[in-house]
């Protein structure tokens, strides 16, 4: 595996708040990526409080029962100066000393830094340093993400292809993605609700394994009925690699509607993959050309 998760020393003090997530991130990780995490013995443990350190305890506990380890001593990492990467990266410089022993040790080693500090970590700013330091933010939640290329590559993530029985085989990956949509569909939402849903639709696709089809976007929206102002609406099709299964960005309520190799609309799904609506072919209609 060349692949190496590292906890930053941070992550154990800001996932107290979010245990939850920190266990599903863990089980995860587990299940869908092909890398081990690292842990430097002596393992990290807190001075500040008891209550810390058996959180602490409990983080390092999940991680060895995941059976994905590769064991370091914490005695062994010196201090590197490396003021590009420590000025670049949040981090402390204890834990850049770790980032660089790791990358000495092996070549071919690439190294994986989740982040915690901010349970909504949906458009990061850096996501890697070079070719071998990746960053993640909220797994399940985060647009443009090292994930999405990971599976689009067929590289550390493998998710099986898309088919009329299994629509979104990548559902454990995206589930955070409906907590965003409630966030966009109120009214007092701060952001972008067309171009924040189309974000989410592409990251979705993507992650499993739909391709965007331009072609049939480009006939879909000349198309579509024109809007009051007599504009073309937007559209967003993507398509599986057998083309028996369409998904078009619903950019009303958030989701996707879902066409079978015909056009005929199977109904409307959420961004997590769980169906929503039944169909309804008048109001819904495809064309493939």
């Amino acid at each position: 595996m060349m692949y190496k998760i590292l906890l930053d020393d941070d992550f154990y003090r800001n996932s107290l708040e979010v245990k939850e997530y920190l266990e599903k991130l863990i089980d995860v990780i587990k299940k869908y990526f092909d890398a081990e995490f690292v842990l430097f013995e002596p393992f990290y443990r807190s001075k500040e409080s008891y209550h810390l350190m058996a959180k602490c305890q409990f983080v390092n506990k999940k991680i060895l029962e995941t059976h994905k380890l590769m064991k370091r001593d914490l005695n062994e990492v010196s201090s590197i100066n490396d003021s590009t990467l420590y000025d670049r990266l949040p981090f402390s410089q204890s834990f850049i000393n770790k980032i660089n022993y790791i990358l000495a040790e092996n070549p071919e080693y690439k190294i994986i830094i989740p982040l915690v500090y901010n349970i909504k970590n949906r458009k990061l700013a850096i996501k890697n340093c070079g070719d071998r330091l990746f960053i993640i933010g909220n797994y399940d939640e985060e647009v443009e993400s090292n994930i999405s290329q990971w599976i689009i590559h067929n590289e550390l993530i493998h998710i099986s292809m898309p088919n009329i029985n299994s629509k979104f085989p990548a559902k454990e990956l995206c589930a955070g993605f409906n907590d965003w949509r409630s966030n966009i569909l109120q009214p007092d939402y701060k952001g972008d609700k067309i171009s924040d849903i189309s974000e989410i639709a592409l990251e979705v696709a993507l992650r499993n394994n739909y391709i965007y089809d331009k072609k049939i976007t480009s006939i879909n929206s000349i198309r579509a009925k024109k809007d009051k102002k007599g504009n073309h609406p937007k559209r967003q099709v993507f398509k599986n690699d057998k083309q028996d299964v369409y998904l078009s960005t619903d950019f009303e309520n958030g989701g996707f509607e879902v066409y079978d190799k015909k056009a005929t609309h199977l109904g409307q799904y959420k961004f997590n993959g769980d169906f929503e609506k039944k169909s309804d072919k008048r109001s819904h209609p495809l064309y493939l050309k």
